[in-house]
């Protein structure tokens, strides 16, 4: 979770020396790569569970140089899948076997001050994503469905904990209790927890994280007006303004990360266990041994 942040703040600061002026944090989102550590952390963990380094896809971090798969900064066909309603969707990892996916795992961070902005974004995106995935699996554009994840990383701020007023939407029909007097960190969690319960996805995981720096800190006077720190705003004036790195899982029991990699690694011994024994008996075939389906009297 610290490099993430790192990861922001370097692209931040690179397109700010190349005079590229965006609002707020964006240059620190249109850069990319932010969570690129995350994907090499969940890679690692397949590679470890006995998955070939050759066959996880993911875009590595640019400091990592042992990776064999994808170049820094490149993108590979490996983790590419086709798609039912769109031609095709880039994952962020995706692991193969025998030739197949057997995992792939979608990755989204949300940070402030615009949480409103993109909450029900991000709940349509995933929603979509994993229905492309399966219509593309039933209409036999891949042979079958792979095991797949799903990641949320929100940032830790008085917006993003901040509880909802309650008050009555002006709306026909009542929203589900659930979501009364909720704040934005809470919708992150029901929505992982429900991804998973009604498998949309094999399992989800869901953290919140606190930003170790202002976002104000080198920022221009028009941008600080534009999009304030959340500690600036009228709203939360009153708060100590201290920035200080940490993290948080928003439901370690039900979509925590030790719930989702033994999950994850499950599906990837399974498979990749299989694949060995394929590949063993492939390689050492003996014509004359009788096979399943040779008929005995």
């Amino acid at each position: 979770m610290r490099s993430f942040w790192e990861v922001r703040s370097k692209a931040r600061d690179a397109q700010t020396s190349r005079g590229v002026a965006e609002p707020g944090e964006r240059a620190g989102v249109t850069a990319g790569g932010h969570l690129d550590h995350v994907a090499h952390m969940l890679a690692n963990a397949c590679i470890a569970a006995g998955a070939a380094p050759t066959n996880v896809y993911y875009k590595a971090p640019k400091e990592v140089t042992d990776s064999s798969v994808v170049a820094p900064g490149s993108i590979s066909p490996g983790f590419t899948l086709p798609g039912f309603y769109r031609p095709t969707k880039m994952w962020d990892v995706v692991v193969r076997a025998n030739k197949r996916p057997i995992v792939a795992i979608e990755l989204k961070s949300q940070l402030g001050p615009s949480f409103g902005n993109n909450a029900n974004n991000r709940a349509e995106e995933a929603i979509g994503t994993a229905t492309d995935l399966a219509k593309a699996v039933k209409n036999g554009l891949l042979p079958e469905m792979p095991w797949i994840g799903y990641v949320y990383v929100i940032e830790d701020d008085p917006a993003s904990n901040e509880k909802s007023s309650g008050k009555r939407d002006r709306i026909l029909h009542p929203k589900d209790e659930i979501f009364n007097k909720t704040s934005y960190q809470d919708r992150v969690r029901i929505l992982c927890r429900r991804l998973k319960e009604e498998r949309v996805y094999d399992n989800t995981w869901a953290i919140a994280t606190k930003r170790p720096y202002c976002p104000n800190e080198h920022a221009t006077k028009s941008v600080k007006e534009s999009t304030p720190c959340s500690y600036f705003t009228k709203k939360f004036k009153d708060r100590n303004h201290v920035h200080e790195f940490g993290f948080k899982e928003l439901d370690q029991e039900l979509i925590g990360y030790s719930g989702f990699i033994d999950s994850l690694t499950a599906v990837v011994r399974h498979h990749c266990s299989l694949d060995r024994k394929e590949n063993h008996f492939r390689e050492n075939w003996d014509p004359r041994a009788p096979t399943l389906y040779d008929q005995t009297e």
